[in-house]
């Protein structure tokens, strides 16, 4: 039956929306968002949310009466199409490169290869993302990028349709459920940055919440056959199929001494659980060699963990920028712990089978990664747990006072908006900015290197790197070093000597010098360096070419302890960066001549002049060069932060101080940022282990 007056009633909620944007248009005009400290208003995140939120409310007084299911549908599925139009990307990870290169081999009739010579290799650890992908891909419905989104895409639309339906088990006020479903929905930073990537996070999620929808209406052979898709999808699902099962038995132990029953859950267990799992172990056995994913198989076995923490995953969740996430995890914590004792205390065993699923799979899962601990710890790690703990802490807090919020039902609604407003959205706000701009100059710059490979590569040379932007776009034969899509790599162990010498790649593209000392280094020239990431604190990129004459070059790097003068040297993970108004580097003496001398300078606000003098051993001749910096453009995120400084100096000149200094405006000194300065030499292999030994 339809609204009494639905016309009416729409008139009145699109009047409400009307004065709202004259409101917000006017405070936008006179900039009062940015006084009020409202600035993040402005933010296409936030007019996402307002959307969403309208619609619901539309939705529940307008066309719920007509029809429930409907509203359970369009809710949902408006909230994904919003999200994929509204929210900002610019890159994609460099994760989602390595399953993008994965679509191109798709989409050129390629099953599940990184490099099609090289047949079926386990690399996308998520089966399911990668065949559903895969599958878009093939038929051509889609680009090999849009069959990534459009996966993303699927699996968003069911996490949010699921989601609903189990608050819906809980929740039967609509006034609370919606808010509270948008406060889900967007709650999670992990799920917003993740879900628009390429990346399998969507799908998984969703495969993993349809379990606890089968668990909550007792449909057992929905939730185990989607147990063990959720192990297919990704194998760290193992500890919440575990979680659920022992609930599962907890929840109905009351039956276990039936014969009938134990008979009739046991052949469910096996038909629904067993079979499939020992089809999809023989299946990728077959196929793939093995069913643990070779990504998890390298980091489990070749990746230690270099962080002191004593339990590394929970570290970024401690950093200063997560502040409101670990503020809102000891809530949930204490609010979980004190209520559970509660149930327990009242003997009310049943609640606690429905009620803290979600908090008890979420710690099984955290769990796991105490004992498989890489060294990445990528925010789409944190994609179930922080989804789980957020669906817990509603949970909770709708249990706790249901009898409140049912009887202030606009009140409620809005509280919960507010709380999106004013809490989680300049908070997110804030982490998307952040993470889009890290990844338009990280990623733009990894792409530019696999760009650069590619202009100067033969179609049968074949690359050695770890990066899926480079990889994918020099398109050429790749081996991965770090062993994620490469079974040579750990047949191996990653030595990468031994890689070197078995492959001999043309190309060679890392975050790191190559080391004189395991020999990986002869017949290979430094051709270019990359220095946005050095900007950032990190390492510089480095792209070597392999070469046939028997001398070989090496690099002796710029130590702190070689700097003198005013300027100071700040160590960072990758190496090094000198700051100062007069930087000079006084090189010990070593066995060769310096040919070259490599440098990446950050650019300034405005253009710099930057002079390069070269004094020998004796203190005699001079070579002397200027170099016109350009300012910082920022609209260029490869060439316009960072300038890669390449100086020749005479093989017979031995170098024993380089003086840099920079001015503007014809005669002013300025402060200048070198990074990760090295000397290039060529030498005989006789002096390469005193170079060594020097290093």
């Amino acid at each position: 039956m339809l609204y009494k007056n639905p016309i009416k009633e729409l008139k009145r909620y699109f009047n409400i929306l009307l004065v709202g944007s004259v409101c917000f248009l006017l405070l936008n005009y006179f900039d009062l968002l940015s006084l009020l400290n409202l600035s993040f208003l402005k933010n296409r995140v936030y007019i996402f949310t307002v959307l969403v939120f309208s619609y619901t409310i539309w939705g529940r007084v307008c066309i719920l009466k007509l029809n429930k299911t409907w509203l359970d549908f369009t809710v949902p599925l408006f909230y994904t199409i919003l999200f994929f139009l509204f929210f900002p990307t610019t890159q994609i990870f460099d994760d989602s490169a390595i399953i993008l290169k994965y679509m191109d081999n798709f989409a050129r009739g390629y099953f599940y290869s990184y490099n099609p010579q090289d047949g079926p290799v386990y690399g996308i650890s998520s089966f399911i993302h990668g065949v559903l992908s895969g599958f878009f891909a093939f038929t051509h419905l889609f680009s090999p990028l849009n069959s990534m989104l459009a996966s993303n895409f699927i699996g968003l639309f069911i996490v949010g349709f699921v989601s609903l339906k189990i608050l819906q088990y809980y929740i039967h006020e609509n006034s609370f459920l919606f808010p509270a479903w948008i406060l889900l929905m967007l709650s999670s930073e992990f799920l917003l940055m993740n879900s628009k990537q390429g990346l399998e996070s969507p799908i998984h999620l969703a495969i993993v919440l349809t379990c606890f929808l089968s668990y909550l209406f007792e449909k057992e052979k929905m939730m185990w056959l989607f147990s063990v898709l959720a192990v297919i999808s990704k194998t760290d699902a193992l500890p919440i199929v575990f979680a659920l099962s022992m609930l599962y038995i907890f929840k109905n132990r009351g039956l276990l001494n039936s014969h009938l029953w134990r008979t009739t859950a046991l052949k469910r267990f096996l038909l629904y659980f067993i079979l499939p799992l020992l089809v999809w172990i023989v299946f990728s056995i077959a196929v793939f060699g093995s069913p643990v994913p070779q990504s998890a198989y390298a980091k489990y076995y070749y990746h230690k963990s270099s962080s002191s923490h004593w339990f590394p995953y929970l570290e970024s969740l401690f950093a200063g920028k997560n502040i409101l996430i670990l503020i809102a995890l000891m809530l949930s914590i204490l609010i979980f712990i004190s209520f559970l004792v509660y149930k327990i205390v009242k003997k009310k065993y049943h609640d606690i089978a429905s009620t803290f699923i979600y908090g008890i799979s979420a710690f099984a899962y955290i769990m796991l990664y105490y004992f498989y601990n890489p060294e990445e710890r990528m925010g789409w790690y944190y994609v179930v747990p922080s989804f789980l703990i957020s669906l817990q802490m509603i949970v909770l807090v709708y249990e706790i006072g249901k009898n409140k919020f049912d009887g202030y039902p606009i009140l409620t609604g809005i509280i919960s908006f507010l709380v999106l407003s004013f809490v989680y959205l300049p908070h997110t706000e804030a982490m998307v900015e952040r993470v889009n701009r890290t990844l338009s100059i990280v990623e733009s710059e990894r792409i530019a290197i696999g760009y650069w490979i590619k202009e100067r590569s033969n179609p049968a040379d074949t690359l050695l790197t770890g990066f899926g932007h480079i990889a994918r776009n020099s398109n050429l034969y790749t081996i991965d070093y770090t062993g994620l899509n490469s079974k040579l790599a750990t047949d191996l162990h990653l030595n990468l000597s031994k890689i070197v010498r078995l492959t001999a790649p043309r190309w060679i593209a890392a975050d790191t010098l190559l080391d004189c000392k395991n020999g990986v280094h002869a017949q290979y020239e430094l051709k270019k360096s990359f220095f946005n990431l050095a900007m950032m604190g990190k390492q510089t990129w480095r792209v070597y070419e392999r070469t046939t004459p028997k001398i070989s070059q090496y690099e002796i790097v710029i130590d702190s302890n070689m700097l003198t003068g005013s300027g100071k040297v700040v160590r960072q993970k990758g190496g090094l960066k000198f700051s100062g108004d007069s930087l000079v580097l006084s090189v010990i003496p070593v066995h060769t001549h310096v040919l070259q001398f490599v440098v990446g300078i950050i650019r300034k606000e405005m253009n710099i002049n930057v002079n390069l003098q070269f004094t020998g051993k004796d203190n005699g001749k001079i070579i002397e060069e200027n170099i016109l910096l350009e300012k910082r453009r920022a609209n260029s995120f490869v060439e316009g932060y960072t300038k890669e400084c390449v100086v020749r100096v005479d093989k017979l000149f031995e170098v024993g101080r380089i003086t840099i200094t920079a001015i503007e405006n014809g005669d002013r000194p300025v402060s200048i940022d070198l990074l990760d300065p090295i000397l290039i030499t060529r030498t005989d292999l006789r002096s390469i282990m005193k170079i060594c030994n020097y290093r």
